[in-house]
Parts: structure tokens; C-alpha cells; sequence
């Protein structure tokens, strides 16, 4: 309890500076103090009041709260500063495998034994490693937010939570040949998406920037592509969002060559977007499906939009490229990622490198 300069005691939480001022202080959430300064004392006393009443309100609403209800708090209001595109890949893992297996449980009642489930199951529908390694990172963040709020006392996504005995495999990623990459341009020339499957094959775009990809950011002139901008689609709203690049290495400019200049050109302006289909971006999912019908006919294996991203990058070195100047063109922030995951090497290039050894060898 805080006293007056004359000597008078004042409420629990109020005092009064010697320029006459009243300081208010209050304990929030875990046990936070925020303060404010009023100029007189119901002014000091209001603001008391309604902090208090918000805390009780707060406490109340989250009293038993559903671990639904908790994602969809926390999502919206404390992953404020994470980008668009990691809360629209937060969201697609809840939704998909945290929801459905403990998504009506309350916070307090989640114990260890239920996030194992969780991630169980994934393993027994043959997900990715990756996958649940990032839905386990969801989980143990969601929680690890729930305990700093007071909603539960600790986190079930413990140490042992996490599938042990896993056999990780590195295996080549897909890529085409040169050989098949002839006869896929060959084919999809008579097929729909040509423009923008041949643009990846000549810059090395992502699919979400392929797709955020403005006429506004191409210099002719300069021969010039400025990356500022991905696209993602948003499942459960059924639209299109735009965000920023995947990473701060991802804004470049990359120097367009004659065909990317020619394919470009050849492009129907529909809109401020480059690539549109009656005027709406095109998913990632339409792209496969052409691409798959283009493979069949080809009679070559069939591939996503991505290995037109990893298939560029292949031809790259293969003409001598610095990995240095690659990594700048494809946007990673490390060049470790560069060389383990986008640069293959063929059996041709195999030889061609045992044969100059051969050669020096005396």
C-alpha cells in the first residue's frame, strides 16, 4: 500500500512521486509489472480496475482452454512477427496432424504419451522425416507458450518425444538429364504452362516466386528480374497470399538470358501478375498435374515443379559456374545447401572426370 507526500495511505498498487504524480503498478500473467503515471488519483484508480478486470477476464477465458482454441490464440496474435509463409506452414501442420489426434483435449490435460501419438502416426502414413521433425517444432512451440502463460505447468513435447531409430538415406534428388531435359521442352512446347516451366529452367525461380513474380519487376532494358515477393496458396481459405521471399538472401536480381527475355515476351499480359490463368494465380498442385501429363508423354519419369529448379541449377555447373555466383542466383543463404541439394552430378560427368585424371596420372 502506497502513501501520500501528506501522509495519507492510498490503494494497494498506488503511490504518489513527489511532483505530485500518482504511480500505478500492477502484476500481470506470470508475474510481469506494468506501471503507468496519472496526474490524479481516480485517474490511478480507474486504470487499476481495468487492468485487474482485463487479467481476471483473460484468466477466465483461458481458464481449461482447448488446445484448439489455444493454437488459434496463438497463431493469430503471438506469431506476430514470423512470416506469412511459416504461419501458413505452422497452420497446414496443426491442422493435418496435430488437431485431429489432440486438438479437443485441454492444454492442461496433454501429456508426453499424446504428442508421441501424434508423431506415430505421421511415421505410419510414411511422412517425411522433415515433416515430423517441423510438426514436432509446432508442437513444442505451441506448448512452450502455453507454460510462459500459465495455461499448463510444463511442456509434454519432452526430450522423448521424437522417433529414435530412424534410418536416414540420402539419395540423389530427382533431376533431368540434359537428354531428358530436350525432350521435356520438346514435349511441353505443345502443352499449357510451357512459358513458365521453361523460365525456371533458365533462372532457377521457386514456385511462390515464379508466382509473386510482377511485370514491375522485370527490366527489359537492363535485362534484368528483381525476386522481391512469394506466393503461397492458403489450403483453408482456398486463396492466394502474397509474403515476402524465404529468406533475406532470397531478394535478388538475376540477369535474364535471350530465351527468358524471348519467353517472357511471348507471355499474354492478364494482369500485374506475369503468370495468370484467367486472371487468378495457378497452384502448385495444377503445375504437377500438367507436368506429369507431359512426362507420360514424353515417357520420362515424372517430376514436380521443384526438380525444374534443381535441373537448372545442375546445368549450371555443368557449364562451369562458380558455386558462389549459383548460390546468389538461387537465393540460399548457405552454400552448403547449394552443393549437397541442388547440384547433381551425372554419369557423364563421372567419366568425364575420371578420364582427365587418368590423363595426369603418370
Amino acid at each position: 500500500m502506497g502513501m501520500r507526500i501528506n501522509g495519507k495511505k492510498l490503494p494497494e498498487g498506488i503511490s504518489q512521486k513527489e511532483n505530485g504524480t500518482y504511480l500505478a503498478r500492477v502484476r500481470v500473467g506470470s508475474g510481469n509489472r506494468c506501471s503507468k503515471v496519472f496526474d490524479t488519483l481516480p485517474e490511478a484508480k480507474r486504470w487499476v480496475s481495468k487492468v485487474k478486470g482485463s487479467e481476471e477476464k483473460e484468466s477466465s477465458i483461458f481458464d481449461d482452454i482447448s488446445v484448439n482454441n489455444w493454437f488459434n490464440y496463438w497463431i493469430e496474435n503471438l506469431m506476430t512477427d514470423v512470416r506469412i509463409n511459416t504461419k501458413v506452414s505452422y497452420k497446414s501442420k496443426y491442422n493435418t496432424w496435430i488437431r485431429p489426434s489432440i486438438g479437443r483435449l485441454s492444454v492442461k490435460e496433454v501429456k508426453p504419451y499424446h504428442c508421441m501419438e501424434v508423431l506415430n502416426k505421421m511415421k505410419l502414413s510414411d511422412k517425411k522425416s522433415s515433416t515430423i521433425d517441423q510438426t514436432r517444432i509446432v508442437m513444442h512451440l505451441l506448448f512452450a507458450y502455453a507454460v510462459e502463460n500459465g495455461l499448463c505447468q510444463s511442456n509434454p513435447v519432452t526430450r522423448s518425444v521424437k522417433l529414435s531409430g530412424k534410418i536416414v538415406v540420402f539419395k540423389d534428388t530427382r533431376y533431368l538429364t540434359r537428354e531428358e531435359h530436350r525432350i521435356f521442352l520438346e514435349e511441353a512446347k505443345k502443352h499449357k504452362y510451357y512459358s513458365q516451366f521453361a523460365l525456371i529452367l533458365q533462372t532457377g525461380l521457386r514456385y511462390g516466386e515464379l508466382t509473386g513474380l510482377k511485370w514491375s519487376d522485370i527490366d527489359f532494358e537492363r535485362r534484368n528480374m528483381r525476386i522481391q515477393r512469394s506466393a503461397s496458396y492458403l489450403e483453408d481459405h482456398g486463396e492466394f497470399i502474397i509474403g515476402e521471399p524465404k529468406s533475406k538472401n532470397g531478394y535478388r536480381d538475376i540477369y535474364l538470358t535471350d530465351e527468358a527475355i524471348d519467353i517472357l515476351l511471348s507471355t499474354d499480359k492478364q494482369g500485374e501478375f506475369v503468370f495468370l490463368n484467367k486472371g487468378k494465380p495457378i497452384k502448385r498442385a495444377v503445375y504437377n498435374m500438367q507436368l506429369k501429363r507431359i512426362c507420360e508423354k514424353a515417357n520420362i519419369e515424372p517430376f514436380s515443379i521443384h526438380k525444374l529448379r534443381h535441373t537448372f541449377a545442375t546445368r549450371c555447373i555443368e557449364s562451369g559456374m562458380k558455386p558462389k555466383t549459383l548460390q546468389k542466383i538461387l537465393g540460399h543463404s548457405d552454400i552448403t545447401v547449394t552443393l549437397n541439394y541442388y547440384v547433381h552430378i551425372s554419369d557423364n560427368e563421372l567419366a568425364n572426370e575420371m578420364n582427365k585424371f587418368s590423363q595426369m596420372v603418370i
